[in-house]
């Protein structure tokens, strides 16, 4: 109970900050130009989701904002069409349907099945910290992937449907339809990559047989072969600014651990493994960083293996600055990414004081009342407020230059959350 008086009007300003700050023992916090505030600033733990910011910033760097993912697509000798995996951690049953336009556009009407390539991928690059629940955000990487590896069932009449309109419900759909638990629910494919690439080839054949093309039932999973001529590749409709706006709001762990294998390959060749990954990423921060004492297991926050400081997160946002309308806007004054593991909690990102956008990185280990990190944050702008000389104009003009382009600002709370978590 003593931490919930964070939540209330501070007391009467002091000489000291920190002593209006009652951080819990075990908590990190550091602020853009207040010194006086920090506490274990520079001692490296876990930041869960927050890590997801370095990896949006990592794919930017890499790709750029108007970057669109593409997948390579073969016909065989015998008539089979061919997609090769590369990594796009995007392809939903919109884009699938876009990606049967392309394939009717290169003036093909039969298809004597569909072969699945994911071989950019080594087999079984499971990051560490997923678990083998049905839950969306444990849902597994791989080099192709549909819907974020995850189904949208429901249950009317103890009859078992699809959830949304432009997905059918397929035969792998079903055999996983086992583990809905309540009457609508959206859950992962497991841990089976057979069963990823059996459920893509799938939903493709219905969407290749709505367009009009001939397609017979046959599957094959295994590497594109060398005799099969390229029909293009397709390319995602979707930027990297929209997958990064999305695995931000939504803190969707499966688009950022799909960024860091692909950009694991992309830098250290294919096929991607988490070890190239890390070494990609690990360079990714030496080359613009001077971190000492840090360690990346994976992309997403989930594992506890991930250590960086609160000094190395606030070096990070200000790095991240042209970009902050990336960031989910919890209020007015404040944009930032939440962290979350069964003992972790952190916030990390901007709050606005008297027109200006401070940097501040907040971890805690801590289980317990979630919305503290929210009462900190805010404890934190008003005492922040009262000690920050308002900037004349021109200043303020500077300092709030933020917003990169008006379509970081589209509605987001409008679209359906694919693979929404908590954190």
């Amino acid at each position: 109970m003593r931490f919930l008086v964070l939540a209330l009007a501070l007391a009467t300003a002091t000489t000291s900050y920190a002593s209006n700050l009652q951080l819990p023992a075990n908590a990190s916090l550091w602020v853009e130009g207040h010194k006086e505030l920090s506490k274990n600033s520079t001692l490296p733990r876990a930041p869960a989701s927050t890590l997801k910011v370095l990896t949006a910033l990592y794919a930017i760097d890499t790709l750029g904002l108007d970057y669109h993912f593409k997948t390579p697509l073969w016909i065989d000798k015998n008539g089979m069409l061919w997609v090769e995996g590369q990594g796009d951690p995007s392809i939903t049953s919109e884009t699938l349907e876009a990606m049967a336009d392309y394939v009717k556009s290169q003036n093909i009407a039969q298809i004597s099945g569909i072969g699945v390539d994911s071989s950019y991928y080594a087999s079984n690059q499971i990051p560490d910290g997923i678990s083998e629940t049905a839950n969306p955000y444990d849902a597994m990487p791989a080099a192709l992937i549909l819907n974020y590896n995850t189904i949208f069932i429901k249950r009317v009449n103890g009859k078992i449907l699809s959830a949304e309109p432009q997905t059918p419900l397929t035969p792998t759909a079903l055999f996983y339809a086992a583990k809905l638990q309540g009457n609508q629910e959206r859950i992962n494919l497991g841990n089976n990559p057979v069963d990823f690439q059996t459920y893509f080839a799938e939903q493709l054949r219905a969407q290749l047989e709505k367009k009009g093309i001939a397609v017979r039932n046959l599957i094959k999973i295994a590497k594109t072969p060398a005799h099969a001529r390229s029909i293009g590749n397709f390319e995602n409709p979707k930027t990297l600014r929209d997958v990064l706006q999305d695995m931000l709001y939504y803190s969707n762990n499966i688009i950022a651990n799909q960024l860091f294998l692909t950009l694991g390959a992309m830098q250290q060749g294919s096929p991607s493994t988490l070890e190239k990954s890390q070494l990609a990423m690990t360079n990714f921060v030496d080359g613009h960083f001077k971190w000492q004492q840090f360690h990346i297991e994976e992309g997403s926050g989930l594992s506890r293996k991930n250590h960086i400081s609160a000094a190395q997160l606030g070096e990070l946002l200000e790095t991240f600055r042209p970009y902050q309308s990336l960031l989910k806007e919890f209020s007015p004054e404040l944009q930032a990414k939440t962290g979350t593991l069964s003992d972790v909690s952190a916030l990390a990102g901007y709050v606005k004081v008297n027109d200006q956008w401070v940097r501040f990185a907040l971890m805690m280990d801590h289980s317990g009342a979630p919305g503290l990190r929210f009462s900190l944050a805010n404890a934190l702008r008003q005492q922040l407020a009262r000690s920050t000389p308002v900037k004349k104009k021109e200043q303020v003009a500077k300092a709030t230059t933020l917003k990169e382009s008006s379509k970081l600002k589209k509605d987001l709370d409008k679209k359906e959350s694919l693979a929404a978590l908590p954190n």
